[in-house]
């Protein structure tokens, strides 16, 4: 939903930029953080151009299963505000593992990231911050 600056940001930037910070909560020097950098693709339909083969109502189906309570703002179900699907793809993958030289700080290989399947967080609660990549 465009209704966040930086949503709006990420949509009026070149090549659809954005970076997601995921860190545990409460934020700590000593707790694991990682920041995912790439480009946003807004998803009007399966189309070629954008390589998405799944229709709406696929990723409609995929997100209410995972999201229940946010059907009030499925794009096309006469949202409170504009909605629309969109796919995050990262290309940079920066990590830091905790405090110091006793954890690994660095870049992680993104081949290696898109070979990790589907792991849901264990415990605890994590925040996203969404912002623009720098550059």
């Amino acid at each position: 939903m465009p209704i966040s600056q930086n949503n709006r940001n990420i949509l009026h930037s070149e090549g659809h930029a954005a970076t997601f910070t995921i860190a545990a909560h409460p934020a700590k020097a000593s707790n694991a953080r990682v920041a995912l950098m790439g480009n946003v693709t807004v998803i009007k339909e399966t189309s070629p151009e954008t390589d998405v083969m799944w229709s709406s109502g696929e990723i409609e189906k995929c997100f209410l299963e995972r999201h229940p309570d946010a059907r009030w703002w499925i794009p096309g179900k006469k949202p409170a505000h504009t909605a629309y699907w969109a796919r995050f793809d990262p290309t940079t993958i920066y990590y830091v593992g905790g405090f110091g030289s006793e954890h690994y700080i660095g870049f992680i290989p993104i081949e290696l990231y898109q070979q990790a399947g589907d792991l849901s967080p264990t415990g605890g609660e994590l925040r996203i911050q969404v912002g623009p990549r720098r550059t």
